[in-house]
């Protein structure tokens, strides 16, 4: 695309082939409803499983995996529940069915595995902030984290050719992927991550952390519930300082200033900030683990 580019109507045809992605499947749509039920038990978190014996094995190979390290190992949902807590195993459920659902190889402009390891950094990263802020849920903000660039992989997916075509703009224009994005005729992928999460059906905690984690100015912020405004937040700040400390490739090279106004929600100083590094190099060396799912 020459420099002279200017931005270019969104194909349509786009949303019709996201459309026609795989669902996740049944049992972890169930799953993902009973997130928000409080009615909700293990017990049926685990019948709700029983159904997709392929979907319970992954979850179990993770659980089972060195990042948690559980005494001895576990061999049923019912006892890495009584381990790792509903809403852990829960999480599990819905990373394991985004990953399976996109099953593209990557593109020849951006590394799935780079792009992955990014996500694990914003993931590994939010979860330290949602700790150290006393936030509700640490591992539903870190699987926010985890999944909030599915719009690049559906992407990748659906029109491999135009993200090409973006991420090769975006670096040799300096400017954002999202911006790229428009002016090839994409929709942006926030937009998209946003429409599979509700096609998923997920918690909503989790579509505003994929939906909003880049748009962060006032306008923007008036589709996010207040209650899940502290989600997002850590969610784009956790975006912003992987994207500073280098670790993966989320599609451009540009290093972001960080948004005072962030900042100042989440009451964090530059210096609080600085000192996250070493937390986050040392944690996701322990996370690196999850990658193993992607390949």
């Amino acid at each position: 695309m020459s420099s002279s580019a200017i931005p270019l109507k969104t194909d349509l045809a786009i949303f019709d082939r996201l459309d026609g992605l795989p669902t996740i499947p049944i049992a972890a749509q169930r799953t993902a409803d009973l997130v928000n039920d409080p009615r909700a038990t293990a017990e049926m978190v685990a019948q709700a499983l029983s159904a997709d014996q392929s979907l319970t094995a992954k979850v179990l190979k993770l659980a089972n995996s060195a990042y948690y390290g559980i005494p001895g190992g576990v061999s049923d949902v019912r006892h890495a529940i009584s381990f790792l807590g509903f809403n852990t195993i829960s999480q599990l459920v819905l990373t394991v069915s985004v990953i399976s659902s996109l099953t593209t190889k990557g593109s020849d402009a951006l590394s799935l595995r780079a792009l992955w390891l990014h996500s694990l950094g914003c993931a590994t990263l939010a979860e330290i902030l949602a700790r150290r802020l006393h936030l509700p849920d640490p591992p539903v903000i870190f699987t926010g984290g985890l999944l909030h660039d599915i719009g690049k992989v559906a992407l990748m997916q659906v029109a491999p050719q135009q993200f090409n075509e973006a991420v090769a703009v975006a670096h040799a224009k300096g400017i954002k992927v999202q911006a790229a994005e428009a002016l090839v005729g994409l929709p942006q992928d926030e937009v998209v991550g946003k429409r599979l999460a509700e096609r998923w059906r997920f918690p909503m905690p989790l579509r505003m952390a994929i939906g909003h984690h880049e748009f962060l100015g006032v306008d923007a912020r008036r589709s996010v519930p207040r209650s899940l405004g502290p989600v997002v937040d850590v969610t784009a700040m956790a975006n912003q300082l992987v994207r500073r400390m280098g670790v993966g490739d989320p599609g451009d090279k540009l290093v972001p200033d960080l948004d005072p106004d962030l900042l100042k929600r989440l009451n964090l100083s530059t210096m609080a900030v600085d000192t996250l590094r070493g937390d986050l190099m040392r944690a996701i060396e322990h996370s690196r683990t999850l990658l193993d799912l992607i390949g």
